[in-house]
């Protein structure tokens, strides 16, 4: 989640994206 600078930098930035906005969406439910 860490390895936004990489070969794979926008698809880890873009999946970073994504379980933080799971996580945030769960936390409101919660």
């Amino acid at each position: 989640m860490l390895d936004v600078v990489g070969d794979r930098g926008g698809y880890n930035l873009a999946s970073a994206w994504a379980s933080a906005r799971v996580c945030a969406e769960s936390k409101k439910i919660i």
